[in-house]
């Protein structure tokens, strides 16, 4: 089992990180490692019958979520055993029309949290949707946060 990291870098900007950067640094963007880097994509893909089940069962909970009372696909009733739930792009699963690949890299996020339990995150980034979420998981985990905001 790894020791616990004193940072974890999440690099999600069009430039490389500079030498010195707060690691180990993980790309949210390109499939290639180097030296001083390593790829989420590349971790989806190694790790992806795993991931694709579990974002599978995220979508589902989500469906199954109850809001006063009812679950969501409940509320988006449209007729006698029919919902609009199953018809919306969220369902689709269409990873040009809805943000699985964010989902699969911030399940690989969580799993490196979990397995180097770092004492911050530090995100490099502009999509303040990432940075959010990030925050949130990271509190949940009770680690540090920072997010620069450099796109």
């Amino acid at each position: 089992m790894p020791l616990p990291l004193e940072c974890l870098t999440v690099w999600a900007s069009v430039e490389s990180p500079p030498s010195g950067t707060p690691g180990p640094v993980y790309r949210w963007d390109g499939h290639s490692d180097d030296a001083s880097t390593y790829s989420l994509l590349r971790l989806a893909e190694e790790h992806g019958e795993p991931l694709r089940r579990r974002y599978l069962s995220w979508v589902h909970a989500i469906g199954e979520h109850r809001i006063g009372g009812k679950r969501l696909i409940e509320h988006l009733a449209i007729g006698e055993g029919q919902s609009y739930w199953w018809l919306t792009a969220f369902v689709e699963k269409n990873p040009y029309r809805t943000p699985i690949t964010d989902v699969i890299r911030l399940f690989v996020v969580e799993e490196l949290l979990i397995e180097f339990e770092p004492q911050r995150v530090r995100f490099e980034g502009g999509d303040a949707r990432i940075a959010e979420v990030l925050r949130g998981l990271c509190e949940r985990m009770g680690i540090a946060f920072d997010h620069t905001g450099a796109a």
